[in-house]
């Protein structure tokens, strides 16, 4: 129907008077017969009828909807007046008018808050929106009435085949009110007449289509296999199977308006609703009235219709599960309809169905469509954007989406509610209120809890009580459970496998591809508030998962790899189980004592892997405290002070100065010894190094005292590294090689390869190259097999610094990719060392002057840090390498900022060898200018400085860039002089590129470019 004959209809019924003669009548009976929710819906249709016609503003949509309110209204008003004589024990109709009622004053809520009184200016900017939301509530309102009208036509046709014996007065007034395209077929039963077969051809004259979604994501290849499907010469049998509010419907749809489906069938498209059919008969009558089919044998009809072989047909049933489950003793006669249905040659068969069983009895097409599940990542993110007003850039939509686990109708009624509420507070609402969040009407389509619930009261959950029972305990579990271990978790339920079986069944649960169910974040919400399992039932999870949480307490023994690989796919079971406990008010103290050592062996997990939640040690730190057991509460404060470590804002030194204090108190060595030894990591991280000496050394004194050979082994590696840094490499390797026997005998594959990593770096620094590939080596192998992914990624860095050092860029190149590739697959890239790694590449690529490539990973690299606690140092680094790329492509007034930039966040840092860097980059970007005089004073200082620090790489390169700097004013002599004390120790060290300038500077040219060119193989 045109936009214009839209209009001029909606005129006739606004304007004919009789819409306010039905209101009229409608209060009428409701006074009469003492019935509230008449009264209460005349007056609400009162409403928004007056509500629209007194608009301002969108006028053309105020007219259709009150147009749509009109015709909802006279629907309610014929099926009034056609039982008003036994209304009162009509409760089926009360119910639905009670319930059209509450959607008619939701709409009058929302209108009022678009037509109240507003500004020119904030009328022109929400003009457009307000569109929208009008043709969105016509759009329900419309959706009301189609429902009521198949729901009455259902009702009527079975008060008539129960009613024998009807007054001929009523029969007339009854007829009077029906529906025009079933009132001559009436008048003939009512008057006695023999009802005329009708002809079988007397269908629809168009396709009877649903709406097109209008926003529609991330479904185009389940789209394009149904599709292929359908249209294909032998007529297709299609199931589309999904949990409640996944999009089967809006598949089915968009199916339909494909444009090849609509050159294959033209007008013959159905869908049809079935979610008012309780059986058969329903369903036979749901189906014959789109259609336009009437009479008896009205099955027949259907199937002599659709099997004309004259058009090809494509039919839909949208919501297939409600004739199929509704009635257990109608299922078999529902599949029987169904495969006689699939057995006609020109009808494509489409049906929708909550849940994983396809009925028996029909040949369904293979493939078969793999069952829906949640949209992606950018798919659910677009469709949210459409149907809200929310920025792209909103940092809350991610994790908001992520809590409702990407469900397209959560996503949907989650971005009506963003209308109104920011996407912060949504996400803190639904941790709050779970799915009853999502609550609009009782509608399946307008209500996730109204969807859900009727899944969960379906005849095949009630069949098996163990679902429900299992549903709610898996419920508890985000990550979902491990088939192969479901006798072990749930002991108490004996049928576990068939209560499985029937959730997949209907819905509730799927298989994820890798052996375990899961349940949908919605559906879990649901769960966890209506539905909570009792504590007997809960205590085996509990106990099952903080058991499987102790084996963190073996990471980086020779079980470590199994370990990480055992936990990571339950990390956030793990936590959510240790979180419930902990915060539940009805455990015993045992219990939770246990629960404490769970969330101590998470934290281990945490540090060792990065993956998991502090909230869950933070949680066990407060109910610690209410036990008052002063040790446990001294454990949790030491280890959530060791996960915090590199934490800038002082708490982790606060909670091990904390627990130092109670195990000074309470006599326990070791506790101290471990309190000392990790407030030396505290201060490294702090760059308070003069201080760390000493309290490692107070650590190891406390540990050989308790006889603590681990903590006695992780000091001595603290005192080797500072002693390698203050330049006495031979003591450094002295106290890791005693580490390392340590750490050997106590079996722990992490450290055993980070000291031999470390003892690899001290053969470098004495060009023992050959000797620290072979610790590089061992030390990854043993890494790999402790699991210590991240630990692996750094020993990659430090080969490609190794290679990088000796000039051998395209080799050190190489091995940050590794790094950078190990990062991603484990889960590290967006870390300090992921971002490290990411500007390792990039300034390889800038010492190979590949320009794009470089500035790819540099701001690659810059955002990564953003995420860390390593922002400020990192963008200093990558500072130096932008530098670099405009010094290379000779724009130096480019460069200056960015050594500048550097050099102020070196100092104001505390960095002495970035700083000298710096200085040696300005230095150099002076030469490079024209002005050596410029330079010379940066060269000069950080000379002195890299002397001061014993630093002689970096002395050997800024010797070469005085030379330069000699040489450009004209002072060949002390030039030379830089050159020639510089040789010896570029060569001696590997620097070829420096060693290079030295033999130009010294006459060698040829010699001097071979070199160079060696750099860039």
């Amino acid at each position: 129907m045109s936009r214009r004959i839209e209009q001029a209809t909606s005129g006739s019924l606004l304007s004919s008077g009789a819409l306010n003669q039905g209101l009229l009548l409608l209060e009428q009976i409701g006074q009469t017969t003492n019935i509230g929710v008449l009264q209460g819906f005349a007056a609400v249709c009162h409403l928004v009828l007056n509500t629209c016609q007194s608009a301002s503003s969108n006028k053309e949509e105020a007219t259709a909807l009150a147009q749509d309110c009109g015709a909802l209204a006279m629907a309610v008003v014929s099926q009034v007046e056609e039982n008003r004589d036994e209304i009162a024990a009509d409760t089926e109709l009360l119910d639905q008018i009670s319930k059209l009622c509450l959607e008619l004053e939701a709409v009058h809520v929302e209108l009022q808050n678009l037509f109240k009184r507003q500004s020119s200016f904030t009328w022109l900017v929400k003009h457009s929106q307000d569109e929208l939301k009008l043709q969105r509530l016509q759009r329900d309102i419309k959706h009301s009435i189609d429902l009521f009208s198949l729901q009455s036509s259902i009702r009527l046709q079975k008060n008539i085949a129960r009613s024998e014996t009807v007054d001929a007065a009523r029969k007339t007034r009854i007829l009077d009110e029906i529906k025009q395209v079933c009132q001559s077929v009436m008048d003939e039963i009512k008057a006695g007449k023999k009802i005329p077969e009708a002809p079988t051809k007397a269908m629809a004259s168009g396709p009877v289509l649903p709406r097109v979604p209008r926003h529609f994501f991330g479904r185009e290849e389940s789209v394009d296999a149904v599709v292929t499907t359908v249209i294909s010469p032998t007529p297709g049998r299609v199931a589309i199977l999904g949990a409640a509010g996944i999009g089967k419907t809006s598949i089915a749809s968009m199916m339909l308006f494909d444009s090849r489906v609509v050159q294959c069938f033209g007008a013959h498209r159905y869908l049809i609703s079935c979610d008012a059919a309780a059986g058969k008969d329903d369903l036979l009558t749901s189906i014959a009235g789109p259609l336009g089919l009437q009479g008896d044998k009205i099955q027949k009809k259907i199937l002599d219709a659709l099997g004309d072989p004259e058009h090809r047909k494509v039919i839909v049933l949208d919501n297939f599960e409600s004739p199929w489950e509704s009635n257990p003793s109608s299922k078999k006669e529902v599949e029987g309809f169904l495969t006689a249905l699939c057995s006609l040659d020109s009808v494509a068969v489409v049906i929708t169905l909550r849940g994983a069983e396809r009925p028996a009895g029909v040949q369904w097409s293979r493939p078969f469509l793999p069952q829906i599940g949640p949209l992606d990542v950018p798919s659910a993110r677009k469709a949210f954007l459409a149907l809200s007003d929310c920025l792209e850039d909103d940092p809350w939509i991610d994790p908001l989406l992520a809590a409702i686990d990407y469900v397209p109708l959560a996503i949907a009624l989650m971005a009506n509610l963003a209308e109104t509420d920011s996407t912060e507070l949504l996400l803190s609402r639904w941790q709050e209120e779970h799915s009853a969040l999502l609550h609009r009407t009782p509608d399946r389509r307008s209500s996730l809890d109204t969807s859900i619930g009727i899944s969960l009261n379906s005849p095949r959950m009630k069949a098996v009580p163990e679902a429900l029972t299992l549903l709610s305990l898996i419920s508890l579990l985000p990550d979902g459970v491990d088939n192969s271990q479901l006798a072990a978790i749930f002991p108490n339920i004996p049928k576990y496998r068939r209560a499985v079986s029937t959730l997949y069944q209907c819905a509730m649960a799927y298989h994820d591809g890798h052996n375990r169910t899961r349940v949908l974040s919605p559906i879990r919400a649901h769960m966890m508030l209506y539905h909570q399992s009792d504590t007997v039932r809960r205590v085996s999870v509990l106990t099952y998962y903080m058991g499987l949480a102790g084996l963190s307490s073996d990471l980086g023994g020779p079980h470590g790899q199994d370990i990480v690989k055992r936990l990571t796919p339950e990390i956030g079971n793990l936590h959510s189980i240790v979180n419930l406990t902990l915060g539940s008010t009805e455990e015993s103290g045992a219990l939770l004592r246990g629960a404490i050592a769970a969330a101590i062996n998470l934290s281990k997990f945490i540090r060792y892997t990065r993956l998991g939640s502090l909230v869950t040690l933070q949680l066990a730190s407060v109910v610690a405290d209410k036990l008052q057991d002063q040790t446990l509460r001294a454990d949790v404060l030491y280890h959530l002070a060791w996960v915090l470590t590199g934490n800038a804002d002082g708490e982790n030194e606060r909670f091990c100065r904390e627990a130092l204090a109670i195990y000074e108190q309470t006599g326990n060595l070791n506790g101290q010894a471990e309190c000392n030894w990790l407030l030396g990591q505290i201060y490294k991280g702090s760059k308070r190094q003069k201080e760390c000496r000493g309290l490692y050394e107070k650590g190891l004194a406390l540990a050989k005292e308790g006889q603590n050979a681990y903590c006695q082994a992780k000091c001595l590696s603290c005192l080797s590294e500072i002693m390698f840094y203050a330049g006495d490499a031979k003591t450094s390797e002295s106290l890791s090689e005693e580490a390392l026997e340590l750490f050997r005998e106590q079996e722990h594959l992490t450290n055993i390869g980070m000291t031999l990593s470390f003892l690899g770096k001290v053969a470098v620094s004495r060009n023992d190259h050959a000797t620290a590939n072979a610790r590089y080596d061992e030390a990854a192998k043993v890494l790999a097999r402790a699991g210590a992914s991240a630990q692996v990624g750094r020993i990659l860095v430090s080969k490609g610094d190794q290679a990088f050092s000796r000039c051998q860029y395209s080799a050190a190149r190489e091995d940050y990719l590794k790094a950078v590739n190990l990062y991603t697959e484990t889960g590290f890239l967006q870390t300090g060392p992921g971002a490290f790694a990411q500007l390792s590449v990039g300034t390889a690529a800038a010492y190979l002057h590949n320009h794009s490539e470089a500035i790819h990973w540099l701001d690659t690299a810059w955002r990564t840090m953003d995420k860390t606690n390593f922002t400020a140092y990192g963008h200093l680094h990558c500072e130096i390498i932008y530098g670099d790329l405009a010094l290379y492509k000779e724009k130096y007034e480019d460069a200056e900022p960015f050594y500048r930039r550097a050099l102020r966040a070196a100092e104001s840092l505390g960095f002495v060898e970035e700083e000298a860097q710096c200085r040696v980059k300005l230095g150099t970007l002076g030469v490079a200018r024209g002005r050596p005089w410029m330079g010379l004073p940066h060269l000069v200082v950080a000379a002195a400085a890299q002397r001061r620090n014993k630093d002689v790489k970096g002395l050997s390169q800024t010797l070469v860039r005085l030379g330069r700097c000699f040489g450009a004013e004209g002072d060949r002599r002390a030039a030379q002089l830089m050159y020639r004390t510089a040789y010896p120790v570029c060569r001696k060290i590997e620097g070829l590129r420096d060693a290079s300038d030295c033999l130009v500077g010294l006459g060698h040219e040829e010699e001097g470019k071979a070199l160079y060119e060696r750099t860039l193989l």
